[in-house]
């Protein structure tokens, strides 16, 4: 069966990976009836309808307002310093092996380059010079202007813990580190 997301109206900022428990069979008639679907969740958590690349829009139920994020909360997730703080505002750990998790690195001409979470002492290093080249981290992978480079790596994963992340990049000409993924929420 076909697995898709479905989204509770007490809770519209979050969404479900569901399939259907035991398949049902419904009979046409001219009367409105109502009926009951079981569902089985295919992951320990929810997620957040947006990612970070989502704006923030007081009369869209995408965030949730009353929880980790408010008005003045900083939905910024693209720096160009070498030392920055990344904020996952869920409340489980974003693991790119089982989670969405792009990060997008620009650099005008480098080496090689490295990105430390201090947090959580993840390491990743990219060994080949770079020269107005985007290297996304994509999940598991690394591509270089979208073709697969992950033999150039450390073979490293960067993952999100709850909270400030707190980020270190080594390598020199930096233009912009850019996250993307889903809070995750247990």
């Amino acid at each position: 069966e076909e697995a898709y997301y479905i989204i509770f109206k007490n809770e519209p900022h979050k969404r479900w990976l569901v399939k259907v428990a035991n398949g049902y069979n419904l009979q046409p008639n001219q009367r409105l009836e109502s009926f009951s679907v079981e569902f089985i969740t295919l992951n320990a958590y929810a997620e957040s309808t947006g990612t970070t690349k989502t704006l923030k829009e007081w009369d869209v139920a995408t965030w949730a307002w009353n929880g980790a994020i408010d008005w003045d909360t900083d939905l910024n997730y693209t720096f160009n310093t070498y030392s920055f703080v990344v904020n996952n505002l869920g409340n489980a750990t974003i693991d790119p092996r089982q989670n969405f998790l792009q990060i997008t690195c620009t650099f005008g001409g480098a080496n090689s380059f490295g990105l430390i979470n201090r947090t959580t002492g993840d390491d990743y290093r990219y060994y080949r010079g770079i020269i107005d080249e985007i290297v996304v981290l994509d999940g598991i992978r690394t591509l270089r202007n979208g073709v697969s480079d992950f033999r150039e790596t450390n073979r490293g994963l960067i993952t999100l813990a709850p909270g400030e992340n707190r980020f270190e990049v080594i390598g020199e000409n930096l233009v912009s580190i850019d996250f993307n993924f889903r809070f995750l929420y247990k």
